[in-house]
């Protein structure tokens, strides 16, 4: 935005709950693109549609007329606008490049503005969702859809286009549809999930998003995707589905909240870090407007760390620290720059890679800690969380981590039979007093019990829950290397690549970028390949997975990973609390 032509904007009165809409006045495609900003209030609107695109890049902008002063906005909204201005009639819209003042100096009303999204898409008439210029197959994606509405979309029509070798190009055309950039930005979530009604606009093509929406709900969990044929499988539609439930979710009256929202478009992309937040407010059931917790002004890393404190203090859980980002393994770069925020071990920084699939998951539905709460503290500058735990142990021995080294997601690799192979021998080699009780060997087969279970996560298949049939194997080809360990793993590792390659991709995923980790007290689990050995095993009050915590200066305490540990994870620590065989002790995180 050219920052010569702020007087374009008259002021915005936010206690009428005003916004600007445009008027882009009706020409030829090819004319100068001419419109004129009016005010109306959310309480009683004009009719408007609101616009939902990618801003696309700063670098590269055009001039466009507001109130006969110029103003320059990118490339891909001045696309967007030729396409939808008609040529004999205005067109009323919102949009927020425009509506909204991008001054330096404007941060207030950005601030007010941006808590009124839900609002804005909401009341909007319609929404059209431009996704960008027509490109060579998109005409195939009208002629399918309009045959799948002539059948009224059923699962039959569906099913049956998809068996049909001649519709692979349409079928084809669809997917790479739901690939634009469009469907990877935070911010049009929202959008498209607020609104009453939506259009999906590519070039001079149009479709509902009826005509498209229904692709959520089909392939939005991994059966679905798998019925697609092979040379589909690859294709992103994680962008539909998540637009899709929230959709279904608003419609019904319900709002996910802030943290699983943080967490399913954690991988989006958006032009400033904070925007991971900002573009996710509108839609979270824990923050009304009237307490809105955060201002868009703020430094990135205040408004992470407020987010840390707002979710911990008003869900009474912690899990939102296992959500910290992994440090980069040495092998593979990351997707994105490692964090550069300064923010404490406990924070996470959401403009950066995961690098993991967390163990706290609802998905896992693990309870380490039963249904208690936290009751934290917050040191005076917000940067020290102190809380009630448990401490089982301390780590005395790791494995090597695994971090799928130039391996295909879905292989089993070399590394993973090696790793696997190390992981077997350091956990028969766990053979020390169990914690609170008396001092005896553990049995060679509670050993290979827990190993094979740690290895899994004790979850298997898609209700999380063990496959006795596919445990009992790992049982057995644990067995046959626990005799002589250092000759017979090599085996075991090739017994287990039959057993793990049908789900490769769940096995790797609970693996990659851990190490496995045995303690003093007969524990043994999976955390962080960071962890080390002298890092504490502890259960914090409102976690429901252990963490390992490492030492820091004085009492103080560093965050380093959430873990899983055998014999831990469905509440075992409130029986042993009442028994007195473990104490409370406070933790001050930092």
């Amino acid at each position: 935005m050219d920052s010569s032509q702020y007087s374009v904007y008259s002021f915005l009165d936010p206690t009428r709950h005003e916004i600007r809409i445009l008027t882009l006045y009706c020409g030829s495609f090819s004319s100068a693109l001419e419109c004129s900003l009016s005010l109306t209030t959310l309480t009683t609107p004009d009719s408007y549609e609101a616009l939902s695109y990618t801003w696309g890049t700063h670098y590269s902008s055009r001039p466009i007329l507001v109130n006969n002063r110029e103003l320059k906005i990118t490339t891909n909204l001045e696309i967007a606008l030729r396409h939808l201005r008609r040529e004999d009639k205005n067109r009323v819209l919102w949009v927020d490049a425009i509506c909204i003042n991008q001054a330096k100096d404007a941060t207030e009303e950005r601030n007010h503005q941006v808590q009124k999204m839900r609002l804005i898409y909401g009341k909007a008439q319609r929404v059209i969702a431009w996704l960008g210029p027509a490109v060579e197959g998109d005409e195939l994606v009208v002629d399918l859809v309009k045959d799948l509405k002539s059948h009224g979309i059923s699962q039959d029509a569906v099913e049956a286009s998809l068996r049909n070798p001649t519709e692979s190009l349409r079928w084809k055309a669809l997917f790479e549809l739901c690939k634009k950039d469009y469907w990877s930005r935070v911010w049009t979530v929202q959008e498209i999930a607020c609104a009453s009604l939506v259009t999906l606009k590519f070039g001079d093509y149009e479709i509902d998003w009826e005509d498209i929406g229904w692709i959520g709900k089909r392939y939005s969990d991994d059966s679905g995707i798998s019925s697609l044929p092979p040379e589909m499988w690859n294709t992103k539609l994680y962008g539909v589905c998540v637009r899709h439930s929230l959709r279904v979710l608003v419609m019904n009256g319900e709002q996910p909240p802030l943290l699983g929202l943080l967490d399913m478009t954690r991988r989006y992309s958006c032009s400033q870090p904070r925007d991971r937040v900002f573009g996710v407010l509108g839609l979270c059931k824990d923050i009304p407007e009237a307490a809105f917790a955060f201002a868009y002004g703020l430094p990135t890393a205040d408004t992470f760390l407020q987010v840390a404190q707002f979710v911990i203090k008003t869900s009474g859980k912690l899990n939102i620290i296992g959500q910290k980002e992994v440090k980069p393994n040495p092998y593979r770069p990351p997707l994105w720059a490692p964090s550069e925020l300064n923010l404490p071990s406990w924070v996470p920084d959401w403009s950066t890679e995961p690098g993991i699939i967390w163990f706290h998951s609802s998905y896992n539905g693990y309870r380490a800690v039963g249904h208690s709460k936290a009751t934290p503290t917050f040191s005076s500058d917000g940067r020290t969380v102190t809380v009630e735990g448990c401490h089982l142990g301390d780590i005395e021995d790791v494995g090597e981590p695994y971090f799928g080294i130039g391996t295909p997601h879905f292989q089993f690799s070399t590394e993973m039979k090696r790793v696997i192979g190390s992981w077997l021998v350091l956990a028969l080699n766990c053979n020390s007093p169990i914690s609170g009780g008396a001092s005896i060997e553990i049995l060679e087969e509670e050993r290979i019990n827990a190993f094979c279970k740690t290895l899994i996560g004790n979850r298997s298949g898609t209700n999380r829950s063990v496959d006795q049939e596919l445990y009992h194997k790992m049982l057995d080809v644990a067995r046959g290397a626990s005799t002589v360990p250092t000759e017979s793993t090599g085996n075991a590792e090739d017994a287990f690549q039959k057993l793990i390659q049908p789900n490769v991709v769940e096995w790797s995923d609970m693996m990659f970028n851990r190490r496995f980790f045995t303690s003093g007290h007969a524990i043994m689990g999976m955390s962080w390949h960071t962890a080390r050995v002298g890092d504490s095993i502890v259960i914090l009050a409102g976690c429901d997975v252990p963490v390992i915590l490492r030492k820091a200066d004085g009492d103080a305490w560093e965050f380093h990973g959430e873990s899983y540990v055998h014999g831990f994870m469905d509440a075992e620590v409130v029986d042993l609390l009442q028994a007195g065989k473990l104490k409370l002790k406070q933790f001050s995180i930092r």
